[in-house]
């Protein structure tokens, strides 16, 4: 069984309800462990304020309300006003494990610092062994902690719940849904917000990247360490992930100017391919020297790189990046690729998630992708700023974009081109644009793409492709892919016996 954790700020009316110890006053945070719908919270991180300024404004406050002046004054300071309720909660929930963790925000409103604790405790959450599900109780705290709870609730890649209480004094919890309409017109801010916090924490050349998702964090962490040094990089990722933007990103970052050469490795046969390298290094450009696809090259241009690599002389102001596909490690275990090559690569080895790894990026990056192309298209006549209709977005988050990246931005492109002087895309405008999009590509594998993966939905023949995607994606689990798919696990587990049965037929 899943493990309940939730997450909240300590507010003003939960400091009140410790002073007062009332029954019928216990604030939101007792009143949501005691009455929340079954089953109670296994864990309840408690998110404090260390500043004492706004500890001081709190008590008094309280103090032109009430009368229990003594024991307010004695809670005038952050530490011993964090200290009591903690403890007065802890004996009100014995059974309960509640964590404490403090922050030290200017004021209630630092939205900056407010999101960055969030990020913190969600870090933490992520580190546990067992399943667990996560619920944000965003009524204690001020408008901005509830609206970044908001915010992250559908931005990262958990399914995470919201519990609310409108009056505690009257009401009791419930959960409540991020209204749909209002997430699309939160996109945009979104995506404002995760550049925000990317030029912050990713100076210059990384604040373009979007970066909701903890996967693509990790990676552009890395990238922007990488990018101090010299040693080659190699970028092992699905093809559309961004390896070659993020390639052009470290280069760039100290010197703007720097030169990017592109060799796709796939393109020149054996004997080409040497000369073709040594060209670009004779130039003496400088720069980054960006061989896209290296596990394609043959052993004895792989020995002539790795030959550059151990002697740095003979490649001049050049730096080597590389790019592959995963296959790369099969080619490692058959010895088609050479592993001192591989080693030579790996001190600088970074890792690019798929977009199915991205999942609270693919609607920012879809706007992105929008806002670009309006950009592009505004000085021609009749064009129509376009915009994404809730179902088309609900069709694009469905959708398993398996050509990443790449597919998403040919499919958005194509249905906003195709609808010149029209201004909402709909999903009927999204499907129609990965028919083209696709139909060359073999990429839908016979998967109707009206369909999406809603299994009953689904037409027979290709019901075996739906639910052998869902396993892969789900890495085996039935109980996940159950819930892709949209039906109870056992009717999986009985279509899998069927599927089984007729291959034996």
């Amino acid at each position: 069984m899943k493990k309940r954790i939730i997450c909240s700020w300590v507010g003003f009316a939960d400091y009140l309800a410790s002073i007062e110890n009332k029954k019928e006053y216990r604030g939101p945070i007792l009143q949501t462990i005691e009455e929340i719908s079954a089953p109670c919270p296994d864990i309840y991180f408690l998110l404090f304020n260390q500043n004492d300024k706004v500890i001081h404004n709190y008590v008094s406050l309280a103090q032109k309300n009430h009368s229990n002046h003594k024991e307010l004054n004695e809670l005038y300071n952050s530490k011993a006003s964090n200290d009591h309720y903690f403890e007065w909660l802890r004996s009100k929930n014995p059974e309960i494990d509640i964590k404490r963790r403090d922050f030290n925000l200017l004021d209630p409103d630092d939205t900056k610092n407010i999101y960055n604790a969030v990020i913190s405790v969600l870090s933490e959450i992520r580190k546990y062994d067992f399943d667990y599900e996560i619920i944000f109780n965003i009524s204690p705290g001020t408008p901005t902690m509830a609206a970044v709870w908001s915010v992250v609730s559908v931005s990262e890649d958990e399914d995470i719940k919201l519990v609310a209480n409108s009056n505690y004094l009257v009401n009791k919890p419930s959960f409540i849904e991020f209204p749909f309409n209002l997430a699309i017109e939160e996109v945009d801010r979104r995506v404002i917000i995760s550049k925000k916090l990317a030029k912050e924490s990713f100076p210059d050349c990384f604040n373009n990247f979007i970066c909701n998702s903890s996967s693509i964090r990790k990676t552009i962490e890395t990238a922007r360490m990488f990018s101090n040094f010299e040693f080659p990089i190699l970028l092992i990722g699905e093809p559309g992930t961004g390896k070659k933007t993020i390639a052009k990103a470290i280069n760039a970052e100290k010197i703007k100017t720097n030169p990017f050469t592109i060799v796709k490795c796939d393109c020149f046969p054996g004997d080409l391919f040497i000369p073709k390298i040594e060209s670009h290094i004779s130039s003496e450009a400088g720069g980054m020297l960006y061989l896209e696809n290296v596990a394609s090259l043959s052993k004895f241009n792989q020995s002539f790189i790795l030959e550059l690599l151990l002697y740095p002389d003979k490649h001049g102001t050049f730096r080597f990046a590389a790019s592959s596909d995963h296959g790369i490690y099969d080619k490692l275990k058959t010895s088609e690729f050479l592993n001192e090559l591989f080693y030579a690569f790996s001190t600088g080895l970074i890792s690019v998630p798929s977009l199915k790894e991205r999942g609270g990026d693919i609607i920012p990056l879809t706007n992105e992708i929008i806002k670009n192309i309006n950009g592009a298209f505004s000085k021609y006549k009749g064009w129509e700023q376009k915009k994404l209709s809730s179902k088309a977005t609900s069709h694009i988050l469905k959708y398993i974009w398996t050509g990443n990246i790449s597919q998403l931005k040919s499919t958005i492109q194509r249905a906003c081109v195709s609808n010149f002087d029209k201004g909402n895309i709909t999903d009927t405008d999204t499907i129609a644009a990965l028919e083209v999009v696709c139909a060359y590509s073999g990429i839908t594998e016979g998967i109707d793409i009206h369909d999406g993966l809603n299994l009953k939905r689904s037409i027979k023949k290709v019901e075996s492709s739906i639910i052998h995607r869902a396993l892969e994606i789900c890495n085996g689990n039935q109980t996940k892919a159950a819930e892709l798919l949209g039906i109870s696990r056992m009717a999986l587990h009985s279509k899998i016996n069927n599927l089984k049965e007729k291959s034996h037929e």
